[in-house]
């Protein structure tokens, strides 16, 4: 009878030591509370950690564990995550939401209870890295505030109950969605967009949209990784901070002071986008970014001015481009990458082929002494 006595409480000790290994997992920021107070999760296993019907204020959290940033888990909305941990802040719409996690694979899951409203979210080329959730009142029409557009592919989808529908649409900048998955081809501009879940029925409206904020961060500026620079812009996708002085060190570019919307490169003084800091070396540049392209450069002063010299009259379309630079009036161009390299040429023409460019900044230069800059995409 002893020896029983003794193998239970032997084996209760040791459930009382595995429970209270349990690693804490919480939920940190501003959507859910602060980024001072992490929101328990409860587990039964130690591995997969539920937060059930929680009220969410809306905005960035992350998931981190013991209440350190050691281990932590960031990414998209609704879904994601990885092994590896880290990634972005989750920008989680304000609402009530059951949240999951399983932190031997670091793959989370928002779902909605049943019977809430669908979550509708647009995304694509149309908006570059930016996605957008849409606000409803009666779970049945959707929209959005004002918002710059580039010419690409909107995609729309919604999510309830745990099953997503995608939506596409053939006219614009109104007409009836229906579901399936090649979206709506948008033309740039600045638009306020709804759509009717039920009825399928969508409008672009043009309105004037707010400019995100963009700037640089990194050990290679003067305010390191605590404070963005922020860029100047007139059209809220092509962003630029001029003779500006740069230290040895890292660098990446950023929206809105928040790292759910970033770039790098492994390129410097100019690249495609990458999810690596770009490594700067010490100078004064003219630093460039589009937005929705993710090209960036960094220039000697006075090579990123659109016009040098020359006739203001004297016009290039589209740009960016992929294909074609047309000219307003017949030149003779040559073309030049940030190196100085010449790229191409053409004589007395109304425009060029820059198809076998690789995305990036490239200069344009007349033999009038006009000079612009341009995006290949």
């Amino acid at each position: 009878m002893k020896r029983i006595l003794l193998l239970l409480a032997v084996l209760l000790g040791n459930v009382a030591i595995t429970n209270a290994q349990d690693a804490f997992v919480g939920l940190i920021g501003d959507g859910i509370s602060d980024w001072n107070t992490d929101v328990e999760m409860a587990t039964d296993d130690g591995v997969v950690y539920t937060l059930t019907e929680y009220e969410f204020k809306g905005g960035p959290v992350k998931f981190r564990q013991d209440k350190a940033w050691a281990i932590n888990w960031g990414g998209s909305f609704p879904t994601g995550g990885s092994v590896s941990g880290g990634g972005p802040d989750i920008n989680v719409p304000a609402g009530i939401w059951n949240v999951t996690i399983d932190i031997s694979t670091g793959i989370y899951a928002f779902t909605a209870p049943a019977g809430s409203p669908a979550i509708v979210t647009i995304y694509g080329s149309a908006l570059g890295k930016s996605s957008i959730i849409l606000t409803s009142a009666d779970g049945e029409n959707y929209a959005t505030t004002a918002n710059i557009f580039d010419n690409g592919v909107l995609t729309i989808s919604s999510l309830k109950d745990d099953v997503t529908t995608l939506w596409a649409g053939s006219e614009f900048p109104s007409g009836t969605a229906q579901v399936g998955e090649t979206g709506i081809a948008v033309t740039a501009g600045q638009y306020e967009f709804s759509i009717n879940i039920v009825t399928g029925a969508y409008v672009f409206t043009p309105a004037t949209a707010t400019f995100p904020s963009v700037g640089i961060i990194g050990t290679a500026t003067p305010l390191g990784w605590a404070e963005d620079t922020d860029m100047m812009t007139e059209d809220g996708i092509n962003y630029k901070l001029l003779n500006f002085t740069l230290l040895d060190g890292a660098i990446k570019f950023r929206q809105d002071n928040s790292w759910t919307i970033n770039w790098g490169g492994t390129a410097f003084v100019g690249g495609e986008p990458s999810g690596d800091d770009i490594l700067a070396v010490a100078g004064t540049y003219d630093i460039m970014l589009n937005r929705f392209t993710g090209v960036y450069s960094f220039t000697e002063p006075g090579m990123s001015t659109a016009d040098f010299t020359g006739a203001s009259d004297f016009s290039i379309y589209p740009n960016p481009t992929s294909e074609t630079l047309n000219f307003s009036s017949a030149q003779n161009v040559s073309v030049y990458d940030l190196s100085g390299r010449l790229v191409a040429q053409a004589a007395n023409a109304t425009s060029v082929d820059v198809s076998g460019l690789v995305k990036g900044i490239y200069l344009v230069k007349t033999d009038s002494g006009v000079s612009k800059q341009f995006i290949v995409k």
